[in-house]
């Protein structure tokens, strides 16, 4: 095999050789594959309206006791924002 100048020079072992592409068929599927499996899934998760209230509700006389209706509202800044 005739080897350009640059190449001539390397230590015996280092020889240039020839690449098995079809051993290479299967990196496209493994790279999607983990693509697949380490992405987290893109889409949200539907809540239910109910949750737990984890505070103190307090009223003139003092700790609340019994059914209360409470309203809340969602707001897209802390202050001045849209509802």
């Amino acid at each position: 095999m005739n080897l350009p100048p640059h190449l001539a020079r390397l230590p015996t072992g280092l020889e240039p050789k020839e690449i098995d592409m079809h051993a290479f068929r299967w990196l496209p599927l493994a790279c999607l594959a983990s693509l697949l499996v380490l992405t987290p899934p893109a889409f949200a998760q539907a809540v239910g309206p109910a949750f737990t209230y984890q505070g103190e509700l307090r009223t003139l006389s003092g700790i609340a006791n019994g059914n209360f209706d409470l309203e809340f509202r969602l707001y897209a800044q802390p202050q001045g924002g849209a509802q």
